[in-house]
């Protein structure tokens, strides 16, 4: 009978020393991620370096480089940046890829440095109350 507990309770165990939370399992995914697709080129001017999963902070961060035309200050000006700031938060409001994220109230942050100094340049990051409160479009 004492076997019979045992071998049943064994393969539980196991099983839930194998379990991965969502924290541990977006940080390791983010980290896959950075290491299999980055440096990843967006478009012309924009390459996504790495993706960063923050445990204790529970935010997942975009780092960018901003290269060409696009890493000059004179362009984005405060209002360019509050307007792509605004493009951000309607594209996070209304994307699904990121559905499982936002469901644990995940917070998002993008980063963008400049390739030519390496200085971030711009940062905006979004909690839940940013984008569950805002109006998605259609």
């Amino acid at each position: 009978m004492e076997k019979k507990i045992i071998s049943l309770i064994i393969p539980f165990l196991l099983s839930a020393c194998a379990f991965e939370n969502f924290d541990k399992r977006s940080e390791r995914e983010a980290r896959e991620f950075t290491e299999k697709q980055c440096p990843r080129k967006v478009d012309k001017f924009t390459t996504l370096d790495s993706m960063i999963y923050d445990i204790e902070s529970k935010t997942l961060a975009y780092h960018y480089t901003l290269s060409g035309d696009l890493d000059n200050d004179t362009i984005f000006t405060p209002g360019i940046w509050n307007d792509f700031k605004t493009i951000l938060q309607e594209e996070l409001t209304n994307s699904v890829e990121l559905k499982r994220y936002k469901e644990h109230n995940v917070s998002f942050s993008y980063r963008y440095y400049s390739e030519a100094t390496h200085k971030l340049k711009y940062e905006v990051t979004f909690t839940a109350d940013d984008y569950q409160t805002a109006t998605p479009t259609k």
